[in-house]
C-alpha cells in the first residue's frame, strides 16, 4: 500500500508530521539529537519514523519498507523506545507495513513474540486501533480452565443440582456481561467487584432473580418465540426450587466467582476468547457430568473436525436439525465469525459478522431444557438465537426449507422414540414402529433430511435453477 493511502486509510486528520517529507523525527520532537539521546538514556541511529498518528492518548507508529523482514522490527523498536522517551504517557500501536502490497504486521505497547496482534491483517482506521486498548478484558486460556473446577465445586456447595448447572451459569454471565457493559467498567478489577458485591447486597434473591430475567429478555427482543424462552428460564432455572433457595450471599459469592474468576479473563469480542469461553463450557460440563444427557456438549474436537470437513466459513448456511444445546452451531458460529475478521477492516468485519449471526445459523430442537440450553449458549456468544426453533424437525419441513443449509451438521439423537417419526419413515421396522427406540440409531433424521434436500432441489429445477449440493455429516 503507497504512503498516501495508508494516510487516508488510518485518517490524515490524525497525522502528526513535523518535518517537511512528512514524517515525524523524533530528534525534531526532543529539540535536537542530544536531548534526544539523554531522554532515551543511549545513542540513537534511527529517528526519522514514516508516519506517526495521535487520538486522544494514543498513537499509531507506522514504519514503511517495501518488503520488510524480521530485523526491520528492531528499527520499529527503536522508535517506539524514542517515542516512550518523549511522550511516556501514550499508549502505542506499532506497525511494519510494506508499500509493494497489503501485509502488515502488528503489535500492541511491546515489539516483541508476545505482543503481536495475529489478527491485525488490513490496516484500519485510527478508531479501531485507540478501542484496542478499551477492550476490558485479556483472554487467559489456562486461568479459566482451572478457575472451571472451583466454580462447579462452588454451585455444588450450594445445592444446584448437575443438569441444571450450565444454563444457571450461561445466564449468570449473561446477566454479569450486561451490568459491566451499564457500568462502563473499563477493567474488571478487584475494586470494581467489590462495588458489584456491595450493589448485590442491597438486593433480595427474588430481585436477583429478577434483574436476570429482566437481561434475558432485553437480549430476546426481536428472537422468535421470545415469550417460550421466557417461559423455558422461569420454569427450568430462575424458578427451581434450589435456585429460589438461594440466598443474598449465597447469589453475591456465586456472581463474584464468575465474574472475577471466569469473566473477567474471556474477550467474548476476540476470536481467541470465542474459543475459551467454547471451552469454558465444554470443560464445565464434563465437571457436571451426564446426569442429563441432552444437556451434554458434543465433545470439542468432534465438532471442531466435522466444521475442517465440511468446510465452514463465512459464506456458508448451517443448520443442525437436533441441535441439542448448540455445540455444533456454536463452533460453526465461532469458525464463521473468524472468519469474518480475517483480512477484513473493523467496520467490514463488523457487517459480516452481523450477517453470519442472522443469517447462516440455524437449529431444531425438540427438549425443553436442551432448547433452553442452546438458546443461552447461543446468546453468550453473541447471537440473538433467532434462527433457534423450537419443536420437532420432522414438523419444521418448512422453515429447513427456507434456511436454505449449504452445511448439515448433526448428532442426532440414537434412541429417539418411534410416537415421533412420521410413518412413511417406519413402514419396514415391523414390531419396532411401536417400540421404545429408533431402531436405525438415529439415521432415520438423515433419511428425512435427504427427503427435505431432494424436495428442495426439484423445486429449483421447475424454477430453472441449479441443484444445490449440502454437505451433511453426521457423529457417529
Amino acid at each position: 500500500m503507497l504512503r498516501h493511502d495508508m494516510v487516508e486509510t488510518v485518517g490524515k486528520e490524525f497525522l502528526t508530521s513535523n518535518i517537511e517529507a512528512g514524517e515525524y523525527s523524533y530528534v525534531q520532537a526532543a529539540g535536537g539529537k542530544a536531548q534526544l539521546e539523554a531522554k532515551v538514556g543511549h545513542p540513537v541511529s534511527h529517528f526519522k519514523l514514516d508516519i506517526r498518528f495521535e487520538m486522544e492518548d494514543v498513537v499509531v507508529l507506522i514504519e514503511t519498507k517495501q518488503n520488510y523482514v524480521d530485523d526491520d522490527e528492531k528499527q520499529l523498536r527503536e522508535y517506539l523506545e524514542e517515542e516512550r522517551a518523549i511522550h511516556p504517557g501514550k499508549k502505542a500501536i506499532c506497525i511494519l507495513a510494506n508499500t509493494n502490497n497489503d501485509k502488515i504486521k502488528v503489535w500492541k505497547s511491546f515489539v516483541d513474540d508476545e505482543h503481536v496482534l495475529k489478527d491485525e491483517a488490513m490496516l484500519d482506521r485510527m478508531s479501531h486501533y485507540v478501542r484496542l486498548f478499551k477492550i476490558n478484558k485479556s483472554n487467559d486460556r489456562e486461568t479459566v480452565l482451572k478457575n472451571t473446577y472451583s466454580l462447579n465445586e462452588l454451585l455444588h456447595k450450594k445445592d444446584i443440582d448437575e443438569n441444571l448447572r450450565s444454563q444457571f451459569v450461561g445466564t449468570s454471565l449473561l446477566y454479569i456481561k450486561d451490568l459491566v457493559k451499564k457500568k462502563g467498567a473499563v477493567l474488571i478489577t478487584k475494586e470494581f467487584v467489590d462495588s458489584m458485591k456491595e450493589f448485590w447486597s442491597l438486593m433480595t434473591p427474588k430481585g436477583i432473580r429478577g434483574a436476570i430475567e429482566g437481561v434475558l429478555s432485553d437480549l430476546l427482543d426481536g428472537s422468535d418465540n421470545k415469550a417460550k424462552k421466557i417461559e423455558l428460564l422461569q420454569k427450568n432455572v430462575l424458578g427451581n426450587q434450589k435456585v429460589r433457595a438461594l440466598k443474598t450471599t449465597d447469589w453475591v459469592e456465586i456472581l463474584e466467582t464468575i465474574m472475577l474468576d471466569i469473566y473477567r479473563y474471556i474477550d467474548t469480542d476476540s476470536s481467541e476468547g470465542q474459543d475459551i469461553l467454547n471451552m469454558f463450557f465444554i470443560a464445565f460440563n464434563k465437571y457436571t457430568g451426564k446426569a442429563d444427557k441432552n444437556q451434554a456438549f458434543t465433545p470439542d474436537h468432534i465438532t471442531e473436525f466435522m466444521c475442517r470437513v465440511t468446510g465452514v466459513d463465512r459464506t456458508k448456511r448451517v443448520l443442525d436439525a437436533t441441535c441439542g444445546s448448540g455445540s455444533f452451531l456454536v463452533q460453526a458460529m465461532v469458525k464463521e465469525l473468524a472468519d469474518c475478521r480475517r483480512g477484513k477492516r473493523e467496520d467490514e468485519a463488523n457487517e459480516l459478522m452481523r450477517k453470519v449471526k442472522e443469517e447462516h445459523i440455524y437449529g431444531i430442537e425438540v427438549e425443553e431444557k436442551a432448547y433452553g440450553l442452546s438458546t443461552t449458549n447461543m446468546l453468550i456468544h453473541g447471537d440473538g438465537n433467532s434462527n433457534i426453533k423450537f419443536g420437532s424437525c420432522f414438523d419444521l419441513k418448512g422453515f429447513i426449507k427456507d434456511a436454505d443449509p449449504d452445511i448439515i451438521l448433526m448428532n442426532p439423537p440414537y434412541n429417539a422414540k418411534p410416537i415421533g417419526i412420521p410413518d412413511k419413515y417406519k413402514t419396514n421396522w415391523g414390531n419396532s414402529k411401536n417400540g421404545k427406540e429408533d431402531p436405525t440409531k438415529g439415521f432415520v433424521f438423515i433419511h428425512y433430511l435427504s427427503d427435505v434436500i431432494k424436495e428442495m432441489n426439484e423445486k429449483r429445477e421447475s424454477e430453472g435453477k441449479p441443484h444445490k449440493t449440502v454437505k451433511m455429516q453426521k457423529e457417529f
